[in-house]
């Protein structure tokens, strides 16, 4: 059966997911999850804005990636906690949630980008497509906090790890070692229905673990400070029927 299984798996590029919910104690839950899968994908689309003479050349003999992730996950709520900017009975002491993750992912035959380094000279540094074995690891952290009944906060960390394993050397395209969210929210309520504005603060550190080279790897990640963004953004809603939101990304330089 076991066989069969597999065969199906990477015959058809199916999916196949494993939840363990557990119910720790009322105001929090764990959650398992088990994935194993074949994912079937074009070479990857990370080369519209990198400018580079050299040409790309197709691989007719890529193999599908096989992964597999497990993720574990806890999210724990306050008995005030109703959701972002509802509060149960008034009750905003404990109008909070904190959630948490945490994954990693082991990769068989991972599609990559890379640089031809062959016999063949006149082919050399032209970008092609190749299997290799890697790794992805990540975990999320999230606070959510109803202070009043108009004003919300949210705070995300985020940390990522990408390791091509076959080559030991960093995957490229891969988010810094801390990306941190902060977001404040503001909801209030008029006679013909509702408005609401907020900001969100980003914060993202310098990226240490990058593919930079091109002598041995693909070097398109080029070397970045760490920078912190702005954003705003409101709505407004009538009658529950029509609503009309707008927002500005980077409202300020990166600093």
């Amino acid at each position: 059966m076991a066989k069969n299984w597999l065969e199906i798996l990477n015959k058809t590029g199916c999916q196949v997911n494993y939840v363990i919910p557990l119910q720790l104690r009322p105001i929090s839950s764990f959650m398992v999850n088990w994935q194993a899968f074949t994912v079937c994908r074009k070479i990857p689309n990370v080369l519209p804005f990198y400018r580079d003479p050299v040409k790309t050349r197709n691989n007719p003999w890529i193999e599908p990636e096989r992964e597999n992730r497990l993720t574990l996950g806890t999210t724990l709520n306050g008995d005030g906690w109703g959701g972002y900017q509802t509060t149960k009975q008034d009750d905003y002491a404990s109008a909070w949630q904190l959630s948490g993750e945490v994954f990693y992912a082991d990769i068989d035959d991972f599609i990559t980008l890379d640089r031809y380094r062959g016999k063949k000279k006149p082919l050399n540094n032209n970008i092609i497509s190749r299997n290799v074995d890697a790794k992805l690891a990540g975990v999320n952290l999230d606070y959510r906090q109803n202070w009043t009944q108009n004003l919300s906060s949210s705070l995300g960390l985020h940390y990522r790890y990408g390791q091509n394993k076959t080559d030991d050397r960093p995957l490229y395209q891969i988010d810094p070692f801390v990306v941190a969210d902060l977001s404040l929210d503001w909801q209030d309520y008029f006679d013909g229905g509702s408005y609401s504005i907020g900001s969100r603060l980003r914060y993202q550190k310098k990226q240490n673990r990058r593919d930079d080279n091109p002598l041995t790897g693909l070097g398109i990640d080029n070397e970045t400070d760490g920078f912190t963004t702005v954003d705003v953004y409101g709505g407004v809603e009538w009658k529950n029927n029509i609503g009309v939101s707008l927002g500005v990304t980077y409202m300020l330089p990166p600093f």
